[in-house]
């Protein structure tokens, strides 16, 4: 997968999930399922008011070590 760099330097995967309009537990099972098919950059902001289903997916999912997450601003 390609990798970008932000401005401070950092890297982000060029291909994210997008989490926009999903809810409840559709939100949760597409985060779960895009971390175990290896996506890593998952998009989510405090707007989309899905915080908790995006999180809870990602704690849950098993697929990925915290080591392996950034929140980037």
């Amino acid at each position: 997968m390609s990798i970008s760099f932000t401005k401070s330097g950092s890297t982000i995967p060029s291909i994210g999930l997008g989490t926009w309009e999903l809810n409840g537990s559709d939100c949760s099972r597409v985060v779960t399922e895009a971390l175990e098919i290896g996506y890593r950059h998952i998009d989510g902001a405090a707007m989309y008011e899905n915080e908790s289903e995006v999180g809870s997916a990602i704690i849950n999912s098993g697929a990925v070590s915290y080591t392996h997450l950034r929140a980037h601003e």
